[in-house]
C-alpha cells in the first residue's frame, strides 16, 4: 500500500478517544489545545511507523484503517506507551486514551469509510477505559495466528453494544507495560433498561441523536414528530441507548403504544415494561409513581399518535409527581402541553449509505459502479429519504436487478415488505399511509 493511500475492501480499523476529556478542557483549555496537538501527532507517528492511514479527526478522536489486523494492534500498543510516556503539561497531568479496534467491509468515498463496520468500532470504543485497547472477535478470529508472542488477548465476555445490533465479543490487549486491570466492561446489559435488540445496524442519523440527547440535557418532555415511516422509533430507541448510564442511571424504559387502545391506562403499558406488579393494597398507578419518584429514568412513549390526550395526561402527571424523571415521545404529532419540546425529524441525509448498506446484506455479491451511485442517490431523493422506503427499495434487489427496480420506482413507488414479522403498517408504503389517515380526526378528511 502506498503511503497514505486508504486500504479498501476488508479493513481494520483503529478509533481513539480521550477519556475525560470535556473536564480538562473546562478546568485547562489552553494547556489542552497543545496536549490535543502533541496527541494527534504522537498518533500520527505510531499509526504511520505501522503502515496505517490517519483518515479523520473528531474532537479528540482519531480514526486510522490499516490493511493487516496485527499491524493495527502495534500500533495501538506503541500509541499507549508513547502517550504514557509523553511529559504532559502540568495543568494537564496525564492523558488516558481508550482504544477499540474491528474488521470488516466497508465502503469508502471521498477519503472516508463509511457503514456498519465503522459504527461498530465506534461503539466498541465507548466501551472502553482510559489505557485500555479492545478488539471485537471479528479482529480477534484473524489474529489467532498473527499476534507476537508478548501479546495476549484476554475475553471479557458477550456485550450489548450502544448501536443496539448483534452483542459483541470482545476482548482486551495485554502485553507487558500496559495496564490490564480494568473494572468490567459497562454495556447496556449492566445498566437497568428494557430497550430491545435490533436486527439491523442503526445508520445515518448521528447528528439527530447528538441533537435530541442535548435536548434531553434542558428539557424534561421532548417528542420526535415526523411522518410514517421516517425513523422516529429507531432513533429514540438509540437515544435511549446513548444516554444510559450517568444521565439516566435509574435507567432507559421503552414502552410500546401501538396496541394500546383508549381508555386502556397507559399506566398499566408503563409499568408493565418497568416490570411493576400491582399491590393488592394500592393502585398501580401509585405504585409505580412510588417507584420512579427518587429514579433518574428516562421512559420512551413510542407510537402516541393515536393516545394523544392519554399520553399528554400522563406525562404531566408522572412529570409532576416524579421530579428525576424525563419523557422522551415520538408520535405523528405533538402533544401540545406545557413544557413540551418538540423535534421534528426530517429526511435522512445519509439515505445513500442506508441504501447500500440494506443492499448489502440481501445481496452480498451486488456492486454498483459510479453511474450507479448517482443513481441510488436519485433514487433515495424519489422517496424522500424515507428509511423505511429506503429499505423496502434495498430489499427488492434479492429478486430483481438494480436496473429493473429503478424503472419500477419510476412509475410506481408501492413497496412491500416480505418480512411476515413486520408491524402491519410498517410493511407498505400504503399502509403507513392509511394508518395516518385514520388517526385523522373528521373533520380533517
Amino acid at each position: 500500500m502506498a503511503a497514505g493511500a486508504l486500504p479498501t475492501g476488508v479493513v481494520t480499523f483503529l478509533f481513539t478517544d480521550i477519556e475525560g476529556s470535556t473536564r480538562l478542557w473546562e478546568r485547562s483549555p489552553d494547556e489542552m489545545r497543545e496536549a490535543l496537538a502533541q496527541h494527534d501527532a504522537l498518533c500520527r507517528e505510531t499509526i504511520a511507523t505501522r503502515r496505517g492511514v490517519v483518515f479523520k479527526t473528531v474532537g479528540d478522536a482519531v480514526c486510522a484503517a490499516f490493511e493487516r489486523p496485527n499491524d493495527a494492534v502495534e500500533a495501538a500498543i506503541d500509541t499507549q506507551r508513547a502517550i504514557r510516556n509523553h511529559a504532559w503539561a502540568n495543568a494537564i497531568g496525564e492523558l488516558h486514551v481508550r482504544m477499540a479496534i474491528h474488521t470488516g467491509d466497508c465502503t469508502q468515498r471521498d477519503g472516508d469509510y463509511f457503514g456498519p463496520t465503522l459504527n461498530r468500532v465506534a461503539r466498541l470504543s465507548s466501551l472502553a477505559y482510559g489505557d485500555q485497547i479492545l478488539v471485537s472477535s471479528a479482529t480477534a478470529a484473524l489474529l489467532r495466528d498473527a499476534l507476537s508472542e508478548r501479546v495476549a488477548l484476554r475475553a471479557l465476555g458477550l456485550h450489548r453494544l450502544k448501536d443496539l445490533a448483534l452483542p459483541e465479543l470482545a476482548y482486551q490487549v495485554v502485553t507487558e507495560g500496559l495496564r490490564s486491570d480494568f473494572p468490567a466492561l459497562a454495556s447496556i446489559d449492566s445498566r437497568p433498561n428494557n430497550l430491545p435488540s435490533q436486527i439491523s445496524n442503526f445508520i445515518g442519523r448521528e447528528p439527530e441523536v447528538l441533537e435530541v440527547a442535548g435536548t434531553l440535557q434542558v428539557s424534561r418532555l421532548v417528542t420526535i414528530v415526523g411522518p410514517g415511516g421516517i425513523g422516529k422509533t429507531r432513533l429514540a430507541l438509540q437515544v435511549a441507548a446513548d444516554v444510559l448510564g450517568e444521565r439516566f442511571p435509574g435507567g432507559s424504559w421503552f414502552v410500546d403504544l401501538t396496541t394500546i387502545r383508549s381508555p386502556d391506562p397507559i399506566v398499566d403499558a408503563v409499568a408493565t415494561a418497568l416490570n411493576i406488579r400491582e399491590s393488592p393494597s394500592e393502585p398501580i398507578e401509585q405504585t409505580l409513581l412510588a417507584h420512579l419518584h427518587e429514579r433518574r429514568a428516562l421512559l420512551v412513549l413510542d407510537n402516541a399518535e393515536h393516545l394523544l390526550q392519554d399520553v399528554a395526561g400522563f406525562a404531566k402527571l408522572a412529570l409532576a409527581k416524579c421530579p428525576s424523571i424525563t419523557v422522551l415521545v415520538t408520535s405523528l404529532e405533538p402533544l401540545h402541553v406545557a413544557g413540551e419540546h418538540i423535534y421534528r425529524l426530517g429526511a435522512l441525509a445519509d439515505a445513500p449509505n442506508l441504501f447500500l448498506e440494506r443492499a448489502h446484506s440481501v445481496a452480498p455479491s451486488l456492486t454498483f459502479d459510479e453511474a450507479q451511485l448517482s443513481e441510488v442517490t436519485k433514487l433515495c431523493n424519489r422517496l424522500d429519504g424515507s428509511p423505511l422506503a429506503i429499505e423496502l427499495a434495498a430489499a427488492r434487489l434479492s429478486s430483481m436487478p438494480f436496473g429493473q427496480l429503478l424503472r419500477r420506482l419510476e412509475s410506481t413507488v408501492s413497496l412491500a415488505s416480505k418480512d411476515r414479522s413486520e408491524v402491519a403498517r410498517h410493511k407498505t408504503l400504503r399502509e403507513m399511509v392509511r394508518w395516518s389517515y385514520d388517526l385523522l380526526p373528521r373533520s380533517s378528511k
